[in-house]
């Protein structure tokens, strides 16, 4: 937690940085672009009996994204795809008479949709929130693999750099649904910055 805020501070410092652009806010309409991130998953296993909490994973996530963004004044409305890869593992070995697992699981590919809503609060800089769902898939050592689907909620700073270029910092908070066994569930924490380009 202590580095995903240290993240997120340093994204904002970096857009603190620069000064907006002086022209059009160049914050609606269609967009594209591609971020990279910190990933980072708390993972649970609990079978009513033995309960390990606190296990985690963490990698880096590449993605891209898509999307159009309705602007009435200074208030937007925009719809967003996604689809990221990620190297986040976790490496589980536990070997005792009443309880023993080891392996390896990784989060691979992830889409999703949001719906992100904010305010310009000056001229060319932009706060929102957003909420969607996504569905992972994650893959174990075993040599099984599964989709698990979540909610997602997260806020971000975008600012534009010029009429067709944005800068853009956010995290997002996802919490998914128990895997097949219903031994497992996760949270996924995430720090991202971006570039948007709008024609």
């Amino acid at each position: 937690m202590k580095c995903i805020i240290s993240a997120l501070l340093v994204g904002a410092f970096l857009i603190s940085t620069v000064s907006p652009a002086t022209a059009q806010s160049g914050l609606g309409g269609l967009y594209f672009g591609g971020e990279i991130g910190r990933d980072n998953y708390k993972v649970v296993y609990d079978d009513g009996v033995t309960r390990f909490d606190g296990l985690g994973a963490d990698g880096l996530l590449g993605g891209l994204f898509a999307g159009y963004d309705l602007a009435v004044d200074r208030w937007h409305l925009a719809a967003e795809g996604q689809l990221g890869v990620s190297t986040a593992d976790l490496s589980v070995s536990v070997d005792n008479p009443d309880f023993a697992v080891s392996g390896t699981d990784e989060a691979e590919t992830t889409y999703g949709a949001a719906v992100r809503y904010g305010y310009e609060i000056k001229k060319g800089i932009l706060v929102y929130l957003r909420t969607g769902w996504l569905k992972t898939k994650f893959s174990s050592s075993l040599g099984t693999s599964e989709k698990l689907a979540a909610l997602q909620l997260g806020g971000g700073v975008e600012m534009a750099l010029s009429d067709h270029l944005s800068l853009r910092a956010e995290y997002r908070y996802a919490d998914y649904e128990k895997d097949a066994s219903g031994l497992l569930s996760s949270q996924q924490d995430l720090f991202t910055l971006g570039f948007t380009f709008r024609p």
